[in-house]
């Protein structure tokens, strides 16, 4: 048996937990566990980068093209992703939550078509997203709260069944495309003290069942939304 049979047959052995220290090795390492080309990295499905004091994801991250889930989560030096990341076009789910210095996001990530579910939470120095997001046609759950700084939304944001907007302070205003989203089931934007108004066209969300908590200075609008489960 050659010695690269070896090495792919010895990483398909491997148990979940240690694929994943192998695929933080592949980043953390990528000039030598990259040239490795005999081991089949990608075949990986599943990447967690969690907590690992990241200052950079390397651009090589992108040969991972059959990842279903990358976790890149509490790594407070991580300032931005590479545009690699738009080659992972198997992604389902994505998570760059709690990321502190994490200030922008490449628009290679409109590219992720097939993502269904997207965790910006928690990152005190985005202060917007790419347009490109409105490419991903199958996004139905965004999570952007606690964003400390950003100040608007994208035009376009999917198809989304669930989106949180709660505790960004300088959020000011939701763009009117977001009446269109006809099988919206949940707004959260308690305690967006920036945010005063709710566009006209609230009143066409039929689908929406929780709003959170607008403020008093909506109700006249929400009294329309007779259809929504719980307290306002």
């Amino acid at each position: 048996m050659k010695g690269g049979e070896v090495e792919l047959l010895s990483y398909n052995q491997l148990s979940q937990t240690l694929k994943l220290c192998f695929l933080y090795c592949a980043l953390i390492f990528p000039k030598i566990i990259f040239q490795l080309q005999s081991i089949s990295l990608e075949m990986v499905e599943l990447g967690s980068l969690r907590n690992c004091n990241l200052v950079e994801v390397p651009r090589e991250i992108g040969n991972l093209i059959h990842l279903s889930q990358l976790r890149l989560s509490e790594n407070a030096f991580l300032k931005d992703l590479p545009s690699e990341i738009g080659n992972l076009i198997q992604l389902r789910h994505l998570d760059v939550s709690k990321n502190e210095s994490l200030e922008e996001l490449p628009s290679e990530i409109g590219n992720l078509i097939h993502l269904s579910r997207i965790n910006m939470s928690g990152n005190k120095c985005l202060k917007e997203l790419p347009k490109e997001i409105g490419n991903l046609i199958h996004l139905k759950h965004l999570n952007l709260s606690w964003n400390e700084c950003l100040k608007k939304l994208p035009t376009e944001i999917g198809k989304l069944i669930h989106l949180d907007l709660c505790y960004n302070d300088f959020l000011e205003e939701l763009p009117e495309s977001i009446c269109s989203l006809q099988n919206l089931l949940t707004l959260k934007v308690d305690h967006c003290t920036g945010l005063w108004t709710l566009p006209e066209g609230v009143a066409q969300l039929t689908s929406l069942r929780s709003l959170g908590n607008p403020g008093l200075t909506q109700l006249v609008l929400l009294n329309k939304l007779n259809h929504l489960e719980g307290s306002l």
